[in-house]
C-alpha cells in the first residue's frame, strides 16, 4: 500500500528488514543485521518534505557534539587524574589541534557544532557577566588600574606583533637587495 508520498506504509515505518531496501548511504557494516536496518530506517526513512536530510543533519550534529564533548570529558579527566597545572579545556584544544593538524580527525567530522557553538558563544559568557555584577566594589575602588591594565594588556601584544612583523620584514628586504622604506 503506497501513501500519498509513494513511500509504502511498512518500508515507512521501519517493518520491511531486507538489506535491498536499505538506502544507497546506509552504514554496509549493518547491512547483515535485521534489527539495524529498523533501527536505520525507524531513524532515517523518508517521510515527506526532506525529513530523511533533517534526521540526518541532526544525527550529524548531535555525533560531532559528542565527539567535541568526549574531547574535552577525556582531556579534563587526564588532567584530574594526572594533576597537570592546566585545565582541561585547554588540553582539549591541543589535543584537538593536535588531531586536526595530524588528519586523524578531518575538519568535517566537527564543522557543524563548531560553527554552532561559535555563533552562540556569546550566550557562554553570560554567567561570567553575570557574576561580574558581584564585584561591583572592586570596579569602584580600582575601575583605572583595571582599565589601564587592559588596554595595555590588548595594546602591547598588538604593538609586539606589529614590531615584529616590520623587522621580520625589513630583513627579509635587506637579504634581497630591497630598501626597508616602504613606497
Amino acid at each position: 500500500m503506497l501513501t500519498g508520498n509513494g513511500i509504502s506504509q511498512p518500508a515507512r515505518i521501519g517493518i520491511i528488514t531486507s538489506s535491498r531496501a536499505l538506502k544507497d548511504d546506509a552504514p554496509r557494516s549493518y547491512a547483515a543485521s535485521p534489527i539495524a536496518i529498523k533501527l536505520w530506517r525507524a531513524c532515517c526513512a523518508k517521510v515527506q518534505h526532506g525529513r530523511y536530510l533533517e534526521m540526518k543533519e541532526t544525527w550529524k550534529f548531535l555525533w560531532q557534539m559528542a565527539i567535541l564533548a568526549g574531547l574535552f570529558w577525556g582531556a579534563d579527566w587526564v588532567v584530574r587524574t594526572t594533576g597537570l597545572p592546566m585545565p582541561g579545556n585547554v588540553l582539549g584544544i591541543v589535543v584537538l589541534f593536535l588531531l586536526l593538524l595530524t588528519g586523524i580527525l578531518k575538519e568535517d567530522h566537527i564543522s557543524t557544532a563548531a560553527n554552532f557553538l561559535l555563533k552562540h558563544m556569546v550566550f557562554f559568557f553570560v554567567p561570567v557577566a553575570v557574576g561580574l555584577m558581584q564585584w561591583g566594589g572592586v570596579f569602584y575602588d580600582y575601575g583605572w588600574i583595571l582599565l589601564v591594565a587592559i588596554v595595555v594588556g590588548a595594546v602591547l601584544p598588538l604593538l609586539t606583533v606589529g614590531l615584529l612583523g616590520r623587522a621580520l620584514r625589513c630583513k627579509t628586504r635587506r637579504q634581497e637587495g630591497e630598501s626597508c622604506n616602504p613606497t
